[in-house]
């Protein structure tokens, strides 16, 4: 069975992707930052699981990053939620993650269909770089918001760079096709 967004979800995730090309609508630890990383979720409008473990709803997906100029490393990432007008820090840690978590979670499929971890945090240009195992929100309610994932790096002359992606999480289980 496929989802479709009817009514006012629909409406409110299509005012949030068309407003969302404005500087003005960024974090701020991102904001005025090159963009020279492209970041996709797969899903980017992503429904609830429930984990057996907690007993809480987690939203899974896959969140694929590659370097669009150069190679890069990554010294910062997280993700942001909006929430009452402003956004906030969603990280499990309260804190943005480093490179050494970059190292451990994101990986790109070699030709054999082997997978390779991202040495050092650096993004190779135009290999994509994928976390399998993402998920933007852990909770005991079903909920409903706009997020990012944001990535901070460096290039070659210690340039800072960004890149971010965008999805929405919504208030309802993921159906079974």
């Amino acid at each position: 069975m496929k989802h479709v967004i009817t009514g006012l979800g629909f409406i409110l995730l299509a005012t949030f992707l068309s407003s969302c090309n404005s500087e003005d609508d960024l974090p701020t630890a991102i904001k005025g930052i090159p963009v020279k990383i492209e970041v996709r979720h797969s899903p980017d409008d992503i429904f609830a699981e429930k984990d057996i473990e907690t007993n809480h709803y987690i939203w899974k997906h896959k969140t694929y990053v590659r370097s669009i100029e150069g190679n890069i490393k990554i010294i910062e990432f997280g993700t942001y939620n909006f929430e009452d007008g402003k956004w906030v820090l969603g990280n499990f840690t309260k804190k943005p993650f480093k490179t050494e978590r970059f190292e451990l979670w994101y990986a790109r499929e070699k030709e054999d269909g082997a997978y390779e971890l991202c040495i050092d945090g650096i993004l190779i240009q135009d290999i994509e770089y994928c976390d399998q195992a993402n998920y933007s929100v852990n909770n005991a309610n079903l909920v409903e918001y706009n997020g990012l994932w944001y990535y901070l790096g460096k290039d070659k002359d210690e340039n800072l760079v960004c890149g971010y992606g965008r999805y929405h999480i919504n208030p309802e289980l993921k159906q079974d096709n």
